[in-house]
């Protein structure tokens, strides 16, 4: 993504949402593969100091929706990358949706690669993702009940 532009300039914002929105419309289909080829691309950027928020997402997106054409290699190193960047400090739509696809990913539509990559090593994310969600939905009756929910099911 080197020609796209400058780290933090509008076009790259632009560029690496569209990968993002792409690998969750058409996650499984064949966008696959070109959402796939961005994703080195993306951790890349996750790994600068000066990560974009669209970074940190979209790979996580292309993490979930794509996650059956990821090796586990290439799925690990990912998701370890965009869970060191998290939560997110600038974007706070983006943090909503980071929030809601961890929450999918892990208690609604559990898929146990994805699961087991989010959670990390011995579950070393668990308390992380929970107090994440916790200050994002605070205030928000139906994400509280959801965040009970979390809360009590085996992953916590």
């Amino acid at each position: 993504m080197s020609f796209i532009g400058e780290p933090g300039s509008r076009l790259l914002r632009t560029a690496v949402f569209a990968i993002g929105v792409c690998a969750a419309k058409h996650g499984e289909t064949e966008a696959d593969t070109l959402v796939k080829e961005a994703l080195p691309s993306l951790v890349k950027r996750v790994e600068e100091e000066a990560a974009i928020d669209n970074a940190v997402a979209a790979a996580l997106k292309i993490c979930c929706h794509c996650h059956k054409s990821l090796s586990d290699t290439e799925l690990f190193h990912a998701v370890e990358k965009v869970m060191n960047r998290l939560p997110l400090e600038h974007d706070e739509e983006e943090m909503k949706t980071v929030g809601d696809l961890l929450f999918h990913f892990l208690l609604l539509r559990p898929e146990e690669r994805v699961q087991a990559a989010v959670l990390g090593p011995n579950g070393e994310n668990r308390a992380k993702i929970f107090d994440m969600l916790k200050a994002q939905w605070e205030g928000d009756p139906e994400r509280a009940h959801m965040l009970a929910q979390l809360n009590s099911s085996t992953w916590h």
